[in-house]
């Protein structure tokens, strides 16, 4: 039992983690919305406060009238005072909450989009190095669905030209082989070097 929370708290880091692709362009989204939740919530926060604490102030001059003078002043100055309290506490609690959902929808709206263009850099990196595999769908949900689209077209076009490039090695390969040892050895380190040039094209086209 005590290995369990270390492993549940792993595997919360983990998701936070998968949510978090691109850190300097969700986090500064966050931040920003994060800002201007608390700033509005808490410049709303404070007009209503302030209304509340004249009201109460409005209420206290009602009963200075001598009048009233029997009422106990004192009591009622320290319920206002509560209710005051109260409702500054509550619009802190309702401005933290409101910072919290927005900064979490944010994240995971972010989220959405920076998948699509993190998985776009990977294949860009791998293209950098020949590497031509097969590009895997978006998840339900992914934004910048015809950016992405649009890349795997034009992926997918270099990958067939490679691949029609790399039959007609082969056969060029196989060619070679049938001819008579005296080509055969004039052409043996070309036709070795293209040899590995393909060897090493069909793993990058797997």
């Amino acid at each position: 039992m005590a290995d369990a929370k270390p492993a549940a708290s792993g595997r919360a880091r983990r998701r936070l983690s998968n949510y978090l692709l691109d850190k300097p362009l969700q986090l500064r989204y966050v931040l920003v919305i994060t800002a201007l939740s608390a700033v509005i919530a808490g410049g709303f926060g404070y007009l209503i406060w302030l209304q509340e604490q004249r009201a109460s102030e409005a209420v206290l001059e009602v009963f200075e009238a001598p009048e009233l003078s029997a009422y106990p002043k004192d009591v009622i100055e320290a319920q206002l005072s509560s209710q005051d309290t109260g409702l500054a506490g509550t619009m802190l609690g309702a401005g933290v909450g409101l910072a919290v959902v927005l900064s979490l929808y944010v994240l995971l709206m972010t989220h959405k989009v920076a998948g699509p263009l993190y998985k776009v850099s990977r294949y860009f990196d791998a293209m950098s190095r020949g590497v031509l595999g097969r590009v895997t769908p978006l998840r339900r949900g992914d934004m910048l669905t015809d950016f992405y689209d649009t890349f795997q077209s034009a992926h997918g076009e270099v990958r067939e030209r490679f691949r029609r490039d790399n039959e007609v090695i082969g056969r060029f390969l196989l060619a070679c082989d049938d001819v008579g040892d005296d080509v055969r050895g004039a052409l043996e380190d070309t036709v070795a070097s293209l040899r590995a040039h393909k060897d090493k094209r069909d793993r990058d086209l797997a």
